[in-house]
């Protein structure tokens, strides 16, 4: 219930509003002096809806990755606000142009429901919203045809029983419980537009929860291609299962192996030492994670290649493109028809001035040379209009490509190095993570500054092939007098090893723990 007082919140304001204004401009007498600041309110009143319907499925998508909400500051909500206005605007136009088409409107309608279910104010970025938005949509286009026609029909059927419901109630309680209402006493009038419009909004409000949820999953399973997010969901299900079946075996099987165990490590040290090698691990490696169970369901390298070279244009571009060559057309047909109009008048006046004798003829060379002039001068604004738009963009690309572009490491990923960036800029990007809500990457970004400032100090060599306990290890080996330094490392690499590879929950308060613990590091260093 509280998942849908978030929908209904936007979206019930809205149709009362619309309903309102539907009957307020059919029977109003003076709807043509309210239309603005009416229409004006139903523009506010959309933004809303679309704002908390986005809200909507932002929490099915937190429920789905069991995770809490993030915080909602006012930046993140100002973001949200200006892409759902510009985004969701367009669909009035979009949209009947793409069912009219009617081969678009799969691509066009998943393109809008994914605005919604990804559009979350995170980004800040519209366009890369609306990429992703319309990858999104491109994806699985059988499914989601077949998506849209199911759920088509099921509206059909939910708005055949809103109607039968509302037709049928008013005479029931006539029947049973001798109450006379409007509806019972009117009869068939009350089949008007007013009343198949509120079962059509009735159908919206039951229908359309659905919606949304059905494009969060495909989201959701369309990012789970390339991340794995599924896979990251079904442990986290399954985490406290783990971690109890994980207690048992310590108490049940570590008393039984801990003599033989000892034993084996003593006598065979010294042979693994020198049979394992990193080179043999890294192969072992490679190949295990060659086969199925490994594979992920990706496209071929070429058709990405294909794809990323060339990329074929979409309905919308195809009919811009129509548009574009229609236009064309027909400027060429008008500049024909000029063209035959100029050669009547010549030929006419001709005509006229071997006729006629009087002054009087001469008008039409004059109303030519009139409109021959109009013309150029227009031509000249219009290239001088042009020229100085071609000028504007000209060198704003040329500021855009003077501009250093700085570089962002991918968190995520796990080939990332410390040396990728200064100690002070990790720190800096480390801020930047805690304030949008990301803790995990920012804890990332704190240990790799960490990394970079201990490199910087040649106390551990950074390399790409090293794990957390090589970087202890060495740290241990090079600054062996230095106790305090070596100890508050290690609980580092304790606390960042249980976050980014474990389960463990953290809040600000852990991120700002943790970045205290990196100063006093970096302080143990400097001594």
């Amino acid at each position: 219930m509280s998942l849908l007082v978030s929908y209904y919140l936007g979206s019930v304001p809205f149709i009362i509003g619309l309903l309102y204004f539907w009957g307020d401009m059919s029977h109003n007498a003076f709807a043509g002096r309210n239309c603005a600041a009416a229409s004006f309110g139903m523009a506010l009143l959309f933004i809303w809806m679309k704002c908390w319907q986005t809200v909507f499925a932002v929490t099915i998508r937190n429920s789905i990755h069991k995770v809490q909400a993030g915080p909602w500051p006012l930046t993140r909500m100002t973001s949200l606000i200006a892409t759902q206005s510009l985004i969701q605007s367009t669909s009035f136009f979009v949209l009947p142009l793409a069912f009219v088409l009617l081969v678009p409107l799969g691509w066009c309608y998943a393109f809008y429901q994914n605005a919604t279910a990804l559009a979350d104010g995170e980004l800040h970025d519209l366009k890369m919203t609306a990429r992703k938005s319309w990858q999104h949509a491109r994806l699985w286009p059988r499914q989601n045809h077949f998506l849209i026609f199911i759920l088509s029909i099921f509206s059909m059927v939910v708005l055949i029983n809103l109607s039968i419901g509302f037709i049928i109630i008013p005479y029931l309680l006539k029947t049973f419980l001798n109450i006379e209402t409007p509806f019972s006493m009117s009869g068939a009038s009350v089949f008007n537009s007013t009343f198949w419009f509120t079962m059509i909004a009735g159908t919206y409000l039951c229908v359309d929860p659905i919606i949304k949820t059905a494009y969060v999953l495909r989201c959701y399973y369309g990012n789970a291609v390339s991340t794995g997010e599924d896979i990251l969901t079904e442990l986290k299900s399954h985490a406290r299962t783990l971690k109890t079946t994980a207690i048992v075996l310590v108490f049940v099987i570590s008393p039984a192996l801990l003599s033989t165990g000892v034993s084996a490590q003593t006598e065979n040290v010294s042979e693994d030492a020198t049979i394992i090698s990193p080179e043999m691990m890294e192969k072992s490696i490679i190949e295990v994670m060659k086969g199925r169970e490994f594979t992920w369901r990706l496209p071929p390298e070429e058709l990405q290649q294909i794809d990323s070279d060339f990329e074929l244009p979409g309905p919308v571009e195809s009919v811009l493109f129509w548009i574009r060559d229609s236009v064309k057309k027909l400027a060429k047909t008008i500049g024909a028809w000029l063209g035959r109009f100029f050669e009547w008048l010549k030929k006419n006046s001709a005509e006229k001035r071997k006729t006629e004798k009087t002054s009087n003829a001469d008008w039409i060379p004059t109303t030519r040379l009139f409109l021959v002039i109009f013309l150029v001068v227009a031509a000249g604004f219009l290239a001088y209009f042009l020229w100085s738009i071609w000028r504007r963009r000209r060198s704003r690309y040329r500021e855009v490509e003077t501009e250093p572009v700085p570089l962002v490491p991918d968190l995520t990923d796990e080939n990332t190095v410390a040396d990728e960036l200064p100690a002070d800029q990790w720190l800096a990007l480390a801020k930047k993570l805690k304030a949008k809500g990301s803790l995990r990457l920012a804890m990332r970004a704190l240990y790799l500054a960490t990394l970079a400032y201990l490199g910087d100090h040649e106390m551990v060599s950074i390399e790409k092939y090293k794990s957390n306990s090589d970087y202890e290890r060495e740290l241990q080996r090079r600054a062996h007098g230095n106790l305090d330094l070596t100890k508050s490392f290690s609980k580092n690499v304790i606390i960042f090893d249980r976050v980014w590879y474990g389960l463990y929950h953290i809040t600000p308060q852990d991120i700002d723990s943790y970045a205290m613990d990196q100063d006093r590091i970096k302080r143990f260093a400097e001594k």
